[in-house]
């Protein structure tokens, strides 16, 4: 992972730092709060019906309405620039309905209009209505909010083993209204596995690691570190009472990183040392294992070293089966050869892709997840500043997902709610701030003069400025 930053280490104030200038009127606007709210309240309301022989959620009934409105105005512009991640969810969504319509003709309407309103949805949304800091700030406190109000209902549930909501929702007795069903897995460390709104327990507890890095980094200069601290602590609570390895470890990842940012702030450099002491711990852990790296830290990591276990069998047979199958996948069906106890998911998101739509689909978006990490870390930021802890809470939650995601297959509101968290950084990639800040007393006694020998220039000298003692700029990537 690597943050850019400059040397100074010093947090800004708002007396000394300008405000940020936006590359772009349309990324510099605010998005649609209204729209952000109503998607995330709509991906965790637990509940599902049916319109004709259609199967429906909130949020895909939602995106059946919003999501061609949001091509629309991505495409005129409306939201900035088109930019590299863009097309590489555009093609992925192409792609996969190919593929499906290639495996599943009877159902390639159904099958790929669902899944690309679920991804399309969610980043189309993110990208609406996050589109500068203050909206990424805004959807990280709603999101904190949401998962803390959230801890109440998963402690009950981890106790009693009853699921609130779903009761709540099914007491009420409405025809045609469906809720999630108890999915009765066996409790861990002597508590129920808690869904809430989720029909996994790792799907909840994927949905609840969420907020950890960009609500403690992000809101640095909004909230003291009382109340971050606290607040993390709960969102952490949270997501462990859905006692799954994967989700847990991810929060506990996100800390480790801040915790590692914290203590490195005066290092200018601190960024491509942790990949370097990263790539040497890992070069270590290969070397003294008699297994794979990857399954050897799992496998002692996990609640249940079974699970890891069990996930390298996925493993093996789902890479076997993208060697027979590299272009067009397989779609959805079950793999040839798989054993009749083992259930037809992979229990892992990016295998999955690789296995149902082929080396293109994998790769476009991995590739989404990959630029949007690399590209972050381009480009010069105030360190301390609002878009800096933006970017470094945003790509601390990537860098998370990235890992968490080869151990959970999503689908249905998590699907949207993982392609709502990768575009809610993207406004990031049209936006910047000045090179330097200024205090009072840098300010020249005299006034600049409106007049230079060429007009083209006269906006170039209006935004030329000079670095103040000690505010010499550096890129890390």
């Amino acid at each position: 992972m690597a943050v850019a930053h400059t040397t100074r280490s010093a947090h800004p104030t708002r007396d000394t730092v300008r405000p940020s200038r936006t590359r772009s009127s349309a990324s510099e606007a605010s998005g649609s709060r209204a729209l952000l709210v109503i998607t995330v309240l709509a991906l965790i309301t637990p509940i599902s019906f049916e319109i004709g022989s259609l199967y429906m959620l909130p949020s895909r009934l939602l995106f059946l309405f919003t999501v061609p409105y949001l091509v629309v105005q991505t495409l005129r512009g409306a939201y900035g620039r088109l930019i590299f991640t863009d097309f590489a969810i555009a093609f992925h969504v192409l792609w996969m309905m190919i593929t499906i319509a290639i495996h599943h003709p009877s159902q390639a309407v159904t099958f790929s209009a669902s899944t690309a309103l679920a991804v399309l949805g969610g980043y189309l949304t993110a990208r609406a209505t996050i589109r500068n800091v203050s909206d990424f700030q805004f959807f990280a406190k709603f999101y904190a909010t949401v998962v803390i109000l959230m801890f109440p209902l998963a402690l009950t549930e981890s106790l009693t083993t009853q699921i609130v909501l779903a009761n709540w929702i099914n007491a009420l007795d409405l025809s045609g209204i469906n809720t999630i069903r108890d999915v009765n897995y066996c409790c861990r460390l002597g508590l129920d596995r808690a869904q809430v709104a989720f029909v996994h327990p790792i799907h909840f507890g994927l949905f609840a690691s969420g907020p950890v890095a960009i609500y403690f980094v992000g809101l640095r200069n909004q909230l003291n570190p009382f109340r971050r601290t606290v607040a993390t602590l709960l969102i952490i609570a949270t997501c462990f009472m859905s006692v799954s390895s994967g989700p847990f470890l991810t929060a506990i990842f996100q800390v480790m990183l801040i915790g590692y940012m914290i203590i490195t702030h005066k290092y200018a450099g601190q960024w491509k040392l942790l990949l370097w002491m990263t790539a040497g711990m890992y070069a270590v852990i290969e070397v003294a294992s008699d297994r794979f790296g990857l399954y050897a830290l799992a496998s002692r990591l996990a609640f249940n070293p079974g699970t890891a276990t069990f996930r390298k069998l996925l493993f093996d047979i789902g890479s076997a089966q993208v060697a027979r199958t590299p272009i067009f996948g397989w779609g959805f069906h079950r793999i040839p050869g798989m054993p009749n106890w083992m259930p037809s998911t992979l229990d892992n998101f990016w295998l999955a892709q690789a296995v149902s739509y082929g080396y293109p689909g994998f790769i476009s978006v991995m590739a989404a997840f990959l630029y949007s990490m690399i590209r972050a870390g381009r480009g010069l930021l105030q360190k301390g500043s609002d878009l800096y802890n933006a970017r470094v809470g945003w790509t601390i939650l990537l860098v998370s997902l990235l890992l968490s995601l080869s151990t959970v297959t999503i689908w249905n509101q998590l699907h949207s709610v993982i392609f709502l968290l990768l575009g809610a950084g993207q406004f990031l990639f049209l936006t910047s701030e000045p090179d330097e800040t200024r205090t009072a007393d840098q300010t020249p006694d005299r006034p600049r003069s409106r007049y230079t020998r060429f007009a083209g220039e006269r906006g170039k000298s209006a935004n030329r400025s000079t670095p103040g003692d000690g505010q010499r700029v550096s890129r890390s990537r």
